[in-house]
């Protein structure tokens, strides 16, 4: 089977969801998730969950059998982000400091058969050019 690269933007408040059907495991890549910068709005708008949910849906992340991060605003997250400030200074690479808040999460994540991929944005935001995403599916 060949790999599905999943590109495109989230209407605040949407969500965009991922789920295993192919019967055996698959790993996802995170290229590129940006989390927005409109200043009054929340200071995590994106949520990142993977896995199963379970049987306790009262927790922080929504099952016992799930798992997730959040993604500060102002911030770009992925596998192998370049970057360069207006300053003329350079950066680049995995885990480069953008300032602010931080982020931290897996860049690369795998699913067994049922479990879903999901992000979650937050409401306040103007549009969904503040949410961006591609991520890479490969089945295993």
């Amino acid at each position: 089977m060949a790999a599905t690269i999943y590109t495109g933007q989230i209407q605040p408040g949407g969500t965009f969801t991922h789920t295993n059907s192919s019967g055996g495991n698959e790993r996802v890549i995170i290229n590129y998730i940006y989390a927005g910068n409109e200043a009054g709005a929340a200071t995590y708008p994106i949520t990142v969950k993977f896995g199963t949910t379970g049987s306790n849906p009262g927790n922080a992340g929504g099952g016992d059998n799930e798992t997730y991060f959040q993604i500060a605003k102002y911030t770009s997250f992925g596998k192998s982000l370049g970057w360069a400030t207006s300053a003329d200074n350079y950066g680049g690479g995995q885990n480069a400091y953008t300032g602010g808040n931080s982020a931290a999460g897996p860049t690369e994540v795998y699913l067994k058969n049922g479990d879903f991929f999901q992000i979650s944005t937050s409401n306040g935001y103007p549009s969904s050019t503040e949410f961006r995403y591609q991520y890479l599916v490969i089945p295993e």
